[in-house]
């Protein structure tokens, strides 16, 4: 199975490092991006099997327009909407729509892990095996 690449997005560049760090040390290709500018180019350039974006970016910028993004360009990718604020505001009656998963930090690598293998899994056998 090939190397699943990820779109990290994330304003606070030290957890956003953090992240590719962490989630390369387990086998999966990481580009992040700390703006939606960055994010979005990157989309476009690049196919991947995951998002994962922080809902509140700096400058007012959203995470939700990435989500809206990504589900539109690479509408097989996981799209997973991460928040430091568990209550995520306005922004929960739209995720259910939009994202795959919600995970409000911190939380665990390992899980975040086990579902991107699982979608590329998924995604490995469908391609094997299309209907």
């Amino acid at each position: 199975m090939n190397c699943p690449r990820i779109l990290a997005v994330d304003g606070n560049l030290p957890f956003l490092q953090m992240m590719k760090e962490v989630l390369e040390t387990k086998g999966f290709e990481v580009t992040p991006a700390s703006n939606l500018a960055d994010a979005l180019r990157s989309l476009i350039i690049h196919p991947f099997d995951a998002l994962i974006t922080e809902l509140q970016l700096p400058l007012a910028e959203d995470g939700l327009t990435i989500v809206n993004a990504m589900r539109h360009c690479q509408p097989r990718a996981l799209r997973i909407a991460i928040s430091a604020s568990p209550v995520l505001e306005g922004a929960t009656v739209f995720l259910p729509q939009k994202a795959d998963k919600i995970l409000v930090k911190p939380f665990d690598f390992e899980h975040l892990a086990g579902l991107i293998r699982q979608r590329s899994a998924e995604l490995a056998s469908d391609l094997r095996n299309p209907t």
